[in-house]
């Protein structure tokens, strides 16, 4: 992995911190604002993300759980896991924007904030996919749905 800061371990050792962090945390992103989890200047909205998929200038990770997955995701983003990221963060392309993706915007904020440390351009997409399902915008598959946490 070309970055400039943690190496593979430590992303790893952050990401399972944030996991612990998150579990407390999932479903209260006025929670996540208050002690600091959600940070609007690492957030891009919904159609920032979708413009960037759409131009191919970023890449869009979803951190969610598998069947939150199958559930309903953002068309033409890739899966990874909130606990199996650092160890899969060299198949993340350093050279180019990621957009961490979840249902609220918490887990996607803990990943962004660690891979921003690790030295990548990285965002979390405002209020998840919540958000994206709220502003109309596609889901997969074509009766895709937002599945609880």
């Amino acid at each position: 992995m070309a970055s400039a800061g943690l190496p593979n371990a430590a992303v790893a050792l952050v990401l399972a911190l944030a996991r612990i962090a998150c579990a407390a945390a999932a479903d209260a992103l006025s929670y996540g604002q208050r002690v600091g989890i959600v940070d609007p200047q690492l957030e891009v909205s919904c159609a920032q993300a979708q413009e960037a998929l759409r131009a191919d200038g970023a890449q869009v990770i979803d951190v969610r759980e598998p069947y939150e997955w199958e559930a309903g995701r953002v068309p033409g983003a890739r899966h990874i896991e909130l606990e199996r990221l650092g160890s899969s963060a060299e198949t993340i392309d350093a050279a180019r924007p990621v957009i961490f993706q979840c249902r609220a915007g918490i887990r996607s904020a803990m990943a962004a904030q660690a891979f921003r440390r690790a030295g990548y351009d990285a965002w979390s997409m405002a209020g998840g996919l919540e958000a994206w399902a709220a502003a109309g915008l596609p889901l997969e598959p074509s009766d895709g749905y937002v599945a609880p946490h």
